[in-house]
């Protein structure tokens, strides 16, 4: 099968693209399922942006495995591109607190947590495509 190399840079840009998006979902989907729950509110505030980091209130959610959050942010997918920088971001005041702990309660580290799952994870995937090389 012969393709032109405009072809095939078509389909990687394109495979770049999707492997990029499924990254900032994943990655999503994981802080949501990381955070824990008394009211909802953090949970329900991960939000998914483009360009700027851009985050207004949203509802608690209190859903099993936030699939409120999940869903609601993923239906922006077709919105993430390769060629921007895409955000997760979180404005509720106490979030920070959630992440590194305080004095009164341990970290949960859901951002923590999850870059270093992502970080396994692509090292893993680029292992395979250099062995399929």
């Amino acid at each position: 099968m012969k393709i032109s190399v405009a072809k095939a840079q078509a389909i990687l840009d394109d495979r770049a693209d999707k492997a990029f998006r499924l990254l900032v979902f994943a990655a999503h989907k994981s802080i949501v399922e990381k955070t824990p729950v008394k009211t909802g509110r953090a949970r329900g505030n991960w939000m998914v942006s483009v360009g700027s980091p851009q985050w207004s209130e949203q509802e608690s959610d209190k859903s099993p495995g936030g699939r409120i959050t999940i869903m609601r942010e993923f239906a922006k997918r077709n919105e993430v591109d390769i060629e921007e920088t895409a955000y997760i971001i979180n404005g509720v005041e106490y979030v920070p607190h959630l992440e590194r702990g305080t004095d009164k309660f341990p970290p949960f580290g859901m951002i923590a947590v999850t870059e270093q799952e992502l970080k396994a994870k692509i090292a893993e995937v680029a292992a395979l495509v250099r062995q399929a090389s």
